[in-house]
Protein backbone atom coordinates (compact mmCIF):
# COMPACT_ATOMS: atom_id res chain seq x y z
CA UNK A 1 0.00 0.00 0.00
CA UNK A 2 1.31 3.49 -0.77
CA UNK A 3 2.63 5.30 2.06
CA UNK A 4 0.36 8.15 3.80
CA UNK A 5 0.46 11.76 2.58
CA UNK A 6 -1.61 14.99 2.68
CA UNK A 7 -1.42 18.32 1.19
CA UNK A 8 -0.94 21.58 2.79
CA UNK A 9 -1.81 24.80 1.23
CA UNK A 10 0.52 28.35 1.78
CA UNK A 11 0.90 31.22 -0.32
CA UNK A 12 4.57 30.43 -0.54
CA UNK A 13 7.57 31.81 -2.70
CA UNK A 14 8.46 29.19 -5.13
CA UNK A 15 12.20 28.92 -7.20
CA UNK A 16 13.14 28.90 -10.35
CA UNK A 17 9.76 27.19 -12.32
CA UNK A 18 10.93 24.06 -14.11
CA UNK A 19 13.39 22.53 -11.42
CA UNK A 20 10.13 21.29 -8.86
CA UNK A 21 7.43 18.55 -10.00
CA UNK A 22 4.49 20.21 -11.71
CA UNK A 23 1.08 19.36 -11.81
CA UNK A 24 -0.19 20.62 -15.32
CA UNK A 25 -3.86 21.03 -15.67
CA UNK A 26 -5.19 21.60 -19.22
CA UNK A 27 -8.65 23.97 -19.41
CA UNK A 28 -11.66 24.49 -21.72
CA UNK A 29 -9.99 28.00 -22.28
CA UNK A 30 -7.55 26.40 -24.66
CA UNK A 31 -4.54 27.14 -21.59
CA UNK A 32 -2.16 24.39 -19.21
CA UNK A 33 -1.79 25.79 -16.25
CA UNK A 34 1.91 24.83 -14.39
CA UNK A 35 0.66 24.54 -11.31
CA UNK A 36 2.72 23.68 -7.78
CA UNK A 37 1.28 20.33 -6.37
CA UNK A 38 1.58 21.43 -2.61
CA UNK A 39 0.79 25.01 -2.75
CA UNK A 40 -1.25 25.12 -5.32
CA UNK A 41 0.09 27.80 -6.64
CA UNK A 42 0.76 28.91 -10.33
CA UNK A 43 3.64 29.79 -12.07
CA UNK A 44 3.04 29.95 -15.82
CA UNK A 45 0.65 28.95 -18.17
CA UNK A 46 0.77 27.76 -21.79
CA UNK A 47 -1.28 29.05 -24.60
CA UNK A 48 -2.85 25.77 -26.66
CA UNK A 49 -4.68 26.59 -30.22
CA UNK A 50 -7.83 25.01 -28.88
CA UNK A 51 -9.79 24.08 -25.95
CA UNK A 52 -7.51 21.18 -24.26
CA UNK A 53 -9.27 17.45 -24.59
CA UNK A 54 -6.50 15.12 -23.34
CA UNK A 55 -2.65 15.32 -22.56
CA UNK A 56 0.55 13.42 -22.16
CA UNK A 57 4.39 12.84 -21.72
CA UNK A 58 6.65 12.32 -24.56
CA UNK A 59 9.87 12.31 -22.58
CA UNK A 60 10.05 15.84 -21.43
CA UNK A 61 7.58 17.36 -23.94
CA UNK A 62 3.92 17.73 -23.42
CA UNK A 63 1.18 16.18 -26.13
CA UNK A 64 -2.17 17.86 -26.52
CA UNK A 65 -5.31 16.52 -27.98
CA UNK A 66 -8.14 18.72 -28.66
CA UNK A 67 -11.51 18.30 -29.75
CA UNK A 68 -11.50 18.20 -32.86
CA UNK A 69 -8.58 15.71 -32.99
CA UNK A 70 -5.32 17.69 -33.46
CA UNK A 71 -2.29 17.19 -31.71
CA UNK A 72 0.43 19.47 -31.03
CA UNK A 73 3.52 19.29 -28.95
CA UNK A 74 4.62 21.40 -26.42
CA UNK A 75 7.78 22.20 -25.39
CA UNK A 76 7.44 23.30 -21.49
CA UNK A 77 10.36 24.99 -20.59
CA UNK A 78 10.42 27.03 -24.21
CA UNK A 79 6.36 27.50 -23.99
CA UNK A 80 6.49 26.82 -27.76
CA UNK A 81 3.51 24.64 -29.66
CA UNK A 82 3.69 22.59 -32.90
CA UNK A 83 0.84 20.96 -34.49
CA UNK A 84 1.92 17.49 -35.28
CA UNK A 85 -1.00 15.94 -36.81
CA UNK A 86 -4.82 15.13 -36.72
CA UNK A 87 -6.59 11.77 -35.43
CA UNK A 88 -9.90 11.03 -37.20
CA UNK A 89 -12.29 12.31 -34.39
CA UNK A 90 -12.38 14.12 -30.43
CA UNK A 91 -9.73 13.07 -27.98
CA UNK A 92 -11.02 11.14 -25.33
CA UNK A 93 -7.28 10.30 -23.69
CA UNK A 94 -4.01 10.10 -24.78
CA UNK A 95 -0.80 7.41 -23.95
CA UNK A 96 2.47 7.09 -25.14
CA UNK A 97 4.22 3.26 -24.82
CA UNK A 98 7.24 2.14 -26.32
CA UNK A 99 7.54 4.97 -28.93
CA UNK A 100 3.54 5.10 -30.34
CA UNK A 101 1.16 7.42 -29.51
CA UNK A 102 -2.27 5.41 -28.25
CA UNK A 103 -5.48 8.20 -28.78
CA UNK A 104 -8.74 7.01 -27.47
CA UNK A 105 -11.45 9.31 -29.35
CA UNK A 106 -15.43 10.10 -29.06
CA UNK A 107 -16.24 8.02 -32.30
CA UNK A 108 -15.76 4.75 -30.36
CA UNK A 109 -11.99 3.79 -31.59
CA UNK A 110 -8.30 3.59 -30.28
CA UNK A 111 -5.70 5.04 -32.79
CA UNK A 112 -2.39 3.88 -32.74
CA UNK A 113 -0.14 6.46 -34.30
CA UNK A 114 3.52 6.84 -35.37
CA UNK A 115 4.75 9.47 -33.69
CA UNK A 116 7.63 10.53 -35.77
CA UNK A 117 5.21 10.35 -38.80
CA UNK A 118 1.97 10.59 -37.74
CA UNK A 119 0.95 7.96 -39.62
CA UNK A 120 -1.94 5.78 -37.96
CA UNK A 121 -0.25 2.62 -37.76
CA UNK A 122 -4.23 0.53 -36.32
CA UNK A 123 -7.54 1.80 -35.45
CA UNK A 124 -8.99 -0.35 -32.61
CA UNK A 125 -12.75 -0.60 -32.12
CA UNK A 126 -14.08 -0.05 -28.73
CA UNK A 127 -16.77 -2.47 -27.37
CA UNK A 128 -20.64 -1.88 -26.87
CA UNK A 129 -20.82 1.46 -28.59
CA UNK A 130 -19.24 3.04 -26.12
CA UNK A 131 -17.33 6.23 -26.60
CA UNK A 132 -13.21 6.63 -26.07
CA UNK A 133 -12.84 8.65 -22.62
CA UNK A 134 -9.44 8.40 -20.61
CA UNK A 135 -7.26 6.17 -21.25
CA UNK A 136 -4.42 4.80 -19.06
CA UNK A 137 -1.34 1.57 -20.31
CA UNK A 138 -0.59 0.04 -17.63
CA UNK A 139 2.51 -2.88 -17.75
CA UNK A 140 1.49 -3.59 -21.32
CA UNK A 141 -2.24 -3.20 -20.87
CA UNK A 142 -4.15 -0.58 -22.17
CA UNK A 143 -7.78 0.62 -20.42
CA UNK A 144 -10.19 2.83 -21.50
CA UNK A 145 -13.21 4.60 -19.44
CA UNK A 146 -16.30 5.66 -20.52
CA UNK A 147 -19.44 7.70 -20.05
CA UNK A 148 -21.06 4.54 -19.82
CA UNK A 149 -19.21 4.21 -16.70
CA UNK A 150 -17.32 0.94 -17.10
CA UNK A 151 -13.47 0.12 -18.31
CA UNK A 152 -12.66 -2.43 -21.23
CA UNK A 153 -8.80 -3.41 -21.31
CA UNK A 154 -6.92 -5.02 -24.11
CA UNK A 155 -3.05 -6.66 -23.98
CA UNK A 156 -0.73 -4.84 -26.59
CA UNK A 157 0.93 -8.29 -26.81
CA UNK A 158 -2.05 -9.84 -28.25
CA UNK A 159 -4.66 -9.66 -30.88
CA UNK A 160 -7.51 -10.26 -28.50
CA UNK A 161 -10.23 -7.46 -29.07
CA UNK A 162 -11.39 -5.47 -25.96
CA UNK A 163 -12.80 -6.88 -22.94
CA UNK A 164 -14.98 -5.84 -19.90
CA UNK A 165 -12.75 -5.21 -17.37
CA UNK A 166 -14.04 -2.79 -14.32
CA UNK A 167 -16.90 -0.26 -13.49
CA UNK A 168 -16.87 2.96 -11.79
CA UNK A 169 -19.63 4.41 -9.44
CA UNK A 170 -20.87 6.27 -12.69
CA UNK A 171 -19.46 8.06 -15.86
CA UNK A 172 -16.01 8.01 -16.57
CA UNK A 173 -14.70 11.37 -16.25
CA UNK A 174 -10.76 10.70 -15.37
CA UNK A 175 -8.40 7.83 -15.20
CA UNK A 176 -4.43 7.77 -13.43
CA UNK A 177 -2.21 5.25 -12.89
CA UNK A 178 -2.10 4.50 -9.02
CA UNK A 179 0.95 1.98 -9.33
CA UNK A 180 -1.33 -0.72 -7.66
CA UNK A 181 -4.66 0.63 -8.87
CA UNK A 182 -6.59 2.59 -11.49
CA UNK A 183 -8.12 5.01 -10.28
CA UNK A 184 -11.19 7.00 -12.10
CA UNK A 185 -13.47 9.69 -11.63
CA UNK A 186 -17.07 10.64 -12.25
CA UNK A 187 -18.86 13.83 -12.70
CA UNK A 188 -20.50 13.38 -9.14
CA UNK A 189 -17.38 13.33 -7.08
CA UNK A 190 -17.05 9.80 -6.51
CA UNK A 191 -13.24 7.72 -7.05
CA UNK A 192 -13.42 3.97 -8.17
CA UNK A 193 -10.13 2.51 -6.90
CA UNK A 194 -9.89 -1.13 -8.88
CA UNK A 195 -6.85 -2.98 -8.06
CA UNK A 196 -5.08 -3.80 -11.36
CA UNK A 197 -4.04 -7.48 -9.93
CA UNK A 198 -7.57 -8.71 -8.05
CA UNK A 199 -10.09 -6.46 -10.18
CA UNK A 200 -11.28 -5.66 -6.57
CA UNK A 201 -12.97 -2.19 -5.98
CA UNK A 202 -12.74 0.67 -3.54
CA UNK A 203 -15.31 3.40 -3.42
CA UNK A 204 -14.42 6.54 -2.33
CA UNK A 205 -16.84 9.46 -1.57
CA UNK A 206 -14.77 11.92 -0.19
CA UNK A 207 -13.88 13.79 -3.13
CA UNK A 208 -16.11 17.07 -4.62
CA UNK A 209 -16.86 18.18 -7.92
CA UNK A 210 -16.76 16.43 -11.34
CA UNK A 211 -13.55 15.06 -10.78
CA UNK A 212 -12.77 16.36 -14.24
CA UNK A 213 -8.49 15.76 -14.35
CA UNK A 214 -6.67 13.02 -12.03
CA UNK A 215 -3.08 12.39 -10.68
CA UNK A 216 -1.40 11.56 -8.49
CA UNK A 217 1.67 13.32 -6.06
CA UNK A 218 3.94 11.13 -3.69
CA UNK A 219 1.52 8.63 -2.83
CA UNK A 220 -2.35 11.15 -2.84
CA UNK A 221 -4.96 11.46 -5.17
CA UNK A 222 -5.20 15.04 -7.00
CA UNK A 223 -8.49 16.08 -8.11
CA UNK A 224 -9.18 18.86 -10.42
CA UNK A 225 -12.67 20.06 -10.98
CA UNK A 226 -13.87 22.55 -13.87
CA UNK A 227 -14.90 24.90 -11.03
CA UNK A 228 -11.44 25.53 -10.36
CA UNK A 229 -11.45 23.23 -7.24
CA UNK A 230 -8.30 21.03 -6.50
CA UNK A 231 -8.08 18.60 -3.81
CA UNK A 232 -5.78 16.37 -2.59
CA UNK A 233 -7.38 13.14 -1.43
CA UNK A 234 -5.85 10.21 0.56
CA UNK A 235 -5.31 7.22 -1.10
CA UNK A 236 -6.99 4.75 1.55
CA UNK A 237 -8.85 6.94 4.05
CA UNK A 238 -10.38 9.26 1.04
CA UNK A 239 -10.31 12.00 3.66
CA UNK A 240 -9.74 15.02 1.57
CA UNK A 241 -6.97 16.93 3.55
CA UNK A 242 -6.44 20.11 1.51
CA UNK A 243 -8.32 22.05 -1.25
CA UNK A 244 -7.57 25.09 -3.13
CA UNK A 245 -9.53 27.02 -5.64
CA UNK A 246 -7.37 27.83 -8.60
CA UNK A 247 -10.10 29.69 -10.72
CA UNK A 248 -9.18 27.29 -13.46
CA UNK A 249 -11.83 25.42 -15.41
CA UNK A 250 -10.17 22.41 -15.52
CA UNK A 251 -10.41 19.48 -18.22
CA UNK A 252 -8.23 17.45 -17.72
CA UNK A 253 -4.69 17.47 -15.24
CA UNK A 254 -0.93 15.66 -15.48
CA UNK A 255 1.70 15.22 -12.79
CA UNK A 256 5.08 15.71 -14.10
CA UNK A 257 8.07 13.41 -13.05
CA UNK A 258 10.40 14.50 -11.03
CA UNK A 259 12.85 12.83 -8.09
CA UNK A 260 12.36 13.80 -4.45
CA UNK A 261 14.79 16.37 -3.15
CA UNK A 262 15.97 13.86 -0.65
CA UNK A 263 14.46 10.54 1.79
CA UNK A 264 12.33 9.93 4.99
CA UNK A 265 13.65 7.68 6.97
CA UNK A 266 13.46 6.89 10.68
CA UNK A 267 10.03 5.47 10.87
CA UNK A 268 7.49 4.80 13.91
CA UNK A 269 9.25 1.03 14.82
CA UNK A 270 9.40 0.30 18.34
CA UNK A 271 7.55 3.46 19.60
CA UNK A 272 7.73 4.10 23.21
CA UNK A 273 4.08 2.66 23.56
CA UNK A 274 3.44 0.19 21.39
CA UNK A 275 2.35 3.44 18.94
CA UNK A 276 4.19 1.92 15.73
CA UNK A 277 3.74 3.05 12.17
CA UNK A 278 6.11 1.65 9.71
CA UNK A 279 5.73 4.02 7.02
CA UNK A 280 5.93 7.60 9.27
CA UNK A 281 6.54 9.00 12.85
CA UNK A 282 5.02 7.16 15.79
CA UNK A 283 1.25 6.79 15.74
CA UNK A 284 -0.74 9.96 17.32
CA UNK A 285 -3.92 10.52 18.50
CA UNK A 286 -5.06 10.26 15.28
CA UNK A 287 -4.18 6.18 15.35
CA UNK A 288 -1.31 7.32 12.54
CA UNK A 289 1.92 8.78 12.03
CA UNK A 290 2.77 12.29 10.91
CA UNK A 291 4.75 12.01 8.51
CA UNK A 292 7.15 14.45 6.61
CA UNK A 293 7.89 14.73 3.17
CA UNK A 294 9.49 17.10 0.62
CA UNK A 295 8.97 18.04 -2.79
CA UNK A 296 10.91 20.72 -5.30
CA UNK A 297 14.86 20.47 -5.65
CA UNK A 298 17.86 20.06 -3.47
CA UNK A 299 19.12 23.51 -5.52
CA UNK A 300 20.64 25.80 -2.94
CA UNK A 301 20.86 28.46 -5.65
CA UNK A 302 16.96 27.62 -6.22
CA UNK A 303 15.87 27.52 -2.79
CA UNK A 304 12.20 25.73 -4.18
CA UNK A 305 12.31 22.80 -1.41
CA UNK A 306 9.30 22.85 0.63
CA UNK A 307 8.99 20.53 3.58
CA UNK A 308 5.42 19.94 4.32
CA UNK A 309 3.96 17.55 7.57
CA UNK A 310 0.52 15.42 7.46
CA UNK A 311 -1.50 13.24 9.49
CA UNK A 312 -0.95 15.62 12.21
CA UNK A 313 -3.88 16.28 14.95
CA UNK A 314 -5.82 19.44 14.36
CA UNK A 315 -4.90 23.08 15.42
CA UNK A 316 -2.07 21.71 17.24
CA UNK A 317 1.77 23.83 17.74
CA UNK A 318 4.64 22.60 15.91
CA UNK A 319 8.21 23.47 15.25
CA UNK A 320 10.33 22.05 12.51
CA UNK A 321 14.40 21.58 13.34
CA UNK A 322 17.05 21.36 11.56
CA UNK A 323 20.21 19.11 12.52
CA UNK A 324 23.70 18.08 10.63
CA UNK A 325 23.46 14.24 12.02
CA UNK A 326 21.28 11.72 11.36
CA UNK A 327 20.31 9.16 14.29
CA UNK A 328 18.88 5.90 14.84
CA UNK A 329 15.89 7.33 16.96
CA UNK A 330 16.16 7.69 20.73
CA UNK A 331 12.60 7.79 22.30
CA UNK A 332 11.29 10.98 23.15
CA UNK A 333 7.62 11.70 23.78
CA UNK A 334 5.78 9.86 21.91
CA UNK A 335 8.32 9.54 19.16
CA UNK A 336 11.28 9.19 18.26
CA UNK A 337 13.92 11.61 17.96
CA UNK A 338 16.10 11.37 14.44
CA UNK A 339 18.71 13.86 14.55
CA UNK A 340 21.17 15.76 16.61
CA UNK A 341 24.76 16.49 16.12
CA UNK A 342 27.10 19.61 16.51
CA UNK A 343 25.36 22.62 17.20
CA UNK A 344 22.53 21.11 17.78
CA UNK A 345 18.84 21.94 16.98
CA UNK A 346 18.16 24.96 14.19
CA UNK A 347 14.15 25.86 14.99
CA UNK A 348 11.75 27.42 11.89
CA UNK A 349 8.78 29.39 13.53
CA UNK A 350 6.69 28.10 15.42
CA UNK A 351 3.15 27.03 13.45
CA UNK A 352 -0.26 25.94 14.16
CA UNK A 353 -1.41 22.87 12.08
CA UNK A 354 -4.90 24.60 10.96
CA UNK A 355 -7.91 22.69 10.70
CA UNK A 356 -7.31 20.07 8.26
CA UNK A 357 -3.75 18.90 10.21
CA UNK A 358 -1.00 20.16 8.18
CA UNK A 359 2.83 22.19 8.53
CA UNK A 360 4.58 23.34 5.71
CA UNK A 361 8.22 25.33 5.60
CA UNK A 362 9.18 27.41 2.19
CA UNK A 363 13.08 28.82 2.16
CA UNK A 364 14.71 26.93 4.06
CA UNK A 365 18.12 28.07 2.21
CA UNK A 366 17.21 31.84 2.59
CA UNK A 367 15.80 31.32 5.99
CA UNK A 368 19.22 29.37 7.29
CA UNK A 369 20.99 31.87 5.94
CA UNK A 370 19.29 34.87 7.74
CA UNK A 371 18.86 33.13 11.24
CA UNK A 372 21.42 30.11 12.05
CA UNK A 373 24.81 31.60 11.96
CA UNK A 374 27.84 30.50 9.91
CA UNK A 375 27.03 26.54 11.60
CA UNK A 376 24.10 26.79 10.56
CA UNK A 377 24.12 27.57 6.56
CA UNK A 378 22.97 25.41 3.73
CA UNK A 379 25.65 25.36 0.91
CA UNK A 380 26.42 23.02 -2.02
CA UNK A 381 27.35 19.07 -1.06
CA UNK A 382 26.02 19.89 2.96
CA UNK A 383 23.73 17.57 4.43
CA UNK A 384 20.46 18.56 7.03
CA UNK A 385 18.52 16.54 9.01
CA UNK A 386 14.76 17.53 9.25
CA UNK A 387 11.96 16.47 12.09
CA UNK A 388 8.68 18.11 13.09
CA UNK A 389 8.07 18.20 16.68
CA UNK A 390 4.32 18.80 17.59
CA UNK A 391 1.70 18.88 20.44
CA UNK A 392 -0.55 15.79 20.84
CA UNK A 393 -2.41 16.45 24.07
CA UNK A 394 -4.64 13.41 23.91
CA UNK A 395 -1.89 11.22 22.53
CA UNK A 396 -1.25 7.44 23.41
CA UNK A 397 1.26 7.59 25.52
CA UNK A 398 0.46 10.52 27.48
CA UNK A 399 3.71 12.72 26.99
CA UNK A 400 1.42 15.55 25.29
CA UNK A 401 3.64 15.81 22.28
CA UNK A 402 5.02 13.70 19.49
CA UNK A 403 7.60 13.41 16.64
CA UNK A 404 7.31 12.81 12.68
CA UNK A 405 9.61 10.55 10.78
CA UNK A 406 13.01 12.54 9.76
CA UNK A 407 13.89 13.58 6.30
CA UNK A 408 17.62 14.34 5.05
CA UNK A 409 18.60 16.31 2.05
CA UNK A 410 22.34 16.70 0.79
CA UNK A 411 21.71 19.86 -0.89
CA UNK A 412 23.24 20.40 -4.47
CA UNK A 413 24.19 23.99 -6.34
Amino acid sequence: MLKYTRLFLLALTLGTPGLAQELLLGTSAGTIARTHPVTGQTTSTLSCSSPVAAMTLDGADLLVGDSSGNIFRHDIEKQQETWLFNVPAACGGMSVYRGQLFVSDTAGSVVRVNLQTGRIIEIMTLPFGMDGGPLVIHDGNIFVGSLMGFVVMKSLSDTIDFQFWGTCAGPVSSMTDGGTHLIMGSPSGTLTLVDFVTQSANFHWGASGDTSGLAIHQGDIMTADSDGRLQRVDFSSARVHQQHFSGISVTTALMTPAAEPGFTYCYGISCPCGNDDPSAGCANSLGVGGILRATGSSSVTSDDMVLFVTNVPSNRFGLLCMANDPSSGSLFGDGRLCSGGAGGYRRFPTQTSGQLGFFGQAGIVDFAQQNFGSSGQVFSGSTWTFQMWYRDDQGTCGTGFNLTNGYVVTFKP
